[in-house]
């Protein structure tokens, strides 16, 4: 009996000393995310390090990934995902009995990029330029995607005005390229028709500093598959002169960029309007006064006239009369 209890004993002695001799594994759990926080699965994610062979997941409908049985120490996580910048964080540090979580947002674009994080949610502050071709990018692709139908505009501001006077200018737009836009118009610019692309919603703005412009529809309108779309604005020149409107049109798209890009220019114009001046309170009185000059020169003229003539009447009247 006293054999049995010192062989247990021994037993337990090698269990422990086997376990000891392990080494103390953790994991590395975290989530793959867009711009705009929304997980991306299918996101290929390489795990990198001395301790361990290179280890790849994918990541689920969820947009996370998870490495088990990570011995502690000093890690890379590289990500890639078609359409999006391959991003590589580095320094990311296991410790012992304690499982690391990370998130790693991605940005649309097809260049590489590493960012530097310890143990936690790498901070990456892209450059306005960076986020600007993005979006542009981004919208691009969906003009391609869609492509777009080639559909028609009429628009018809004034060539000529009169400073102060009030003018209605309109823009029709249209994806028939056989819907006659000229029907209903009431400004009296001559209308002009060109082609464009054409969105399901569209922008139209009219802009100019030295016009006073109230609109009278809606920045932002559908354009239907038949008919066509109004917008309206009254306009007022300040002043007179060639002056400049900035008439601009763009198609409308729900990005992951929210209000911050939106809209696909697909028009711009600029349009030369001569303003003539008008008539001021003062220019009528020093008109009036004028006039009130010219008829006094005219009526003094017509009196001497007159007067000329009875003078010379009455002499040969008074001629004849002494006659022998």
């Amino acid at each position: 009996m006293r054999y049995r209890k010192v062989y247990s004993f021994l037993l337990v002695l090698l269990l422990a000393s086997a376990l000891l001799a392990q080494p103390v594994t953790t994991s590395i759990r975290g989530k793959v995310i867009d711009p705009e926080g929304n997980q991306i699965p299918g996101a290929s994610v390489t795990l990198i390090g001395e301790a361990i062979p290179i280890r790849t997941a994918i990541t689920s409908k969820d947009g996370y990934f998870t490495f088990l049985h990570v011995p502690p120490g000093e890690y890379s996580i590289k990500v890639e995902l078609q359409g999006f910048i391959t991003t590589e964080v580095t320094k990311v540090i296991v410790t012992p009995g304690r499982s690391a979580e990370i998130t790693i947002p991605l940005r649309l674009g097809n260049i590489a990029e590493n960012v530097t994080v310890v143990g936690g949610v790498p901070e990456v502050t892209p450059t306005q330029e960076e986020l600007d071709k993005l979006f542009s990018e981004e919208l691009d692709a969906q003009v391609e995607n869609l492509q777009l139908p080639q559909g028609q505009i009429l628009y018809n501001p004034p060539s000529e005005m009169m400073e102060q006077a009030l003018e209605r200018v309109e823009v029709k737009i249209s994806q028939s390229l056989t819907e006659d836009l000229t029907e209903g118009l009431r400004g009296r610019g001559i209308p002009e028709v060109e082609k464009l692309l054409v969105g399901s919603s569209m922008k139209a703005i009219l802009a100019g500093k030295d016009f006073e412009i109230t609109a009278l529809s809606e920045t932002v309108q559908s354009v239907f598959s038949t008919g066509s779309t109004l917008w309206e604005w009254d306009i007022r020149p300040l002043e007179p002169g060639e002056k400049k409107l900035y008439l601009s049109i763009a198609v409308v798209f729900d990005t992951k960029y929210g209000n911050k890009a939106k809209s696909y220019p697909v028009m711009d114009r600029t349009i030369t309007v001569k303003v003539d001046p008008k008539l001021h309170p003062r220019d009528w009185g020093r008109t009036l006064g004028t006039i009130a000059v010219v008829v006094g020169i005219v009526g003094s003229l017509l009196g001497i006239i007159l007067a000329l003539q009875a003078f010379f009447r009455r002499r040969r009247s008074t001629g004849r009369d002494v006659e022998p």
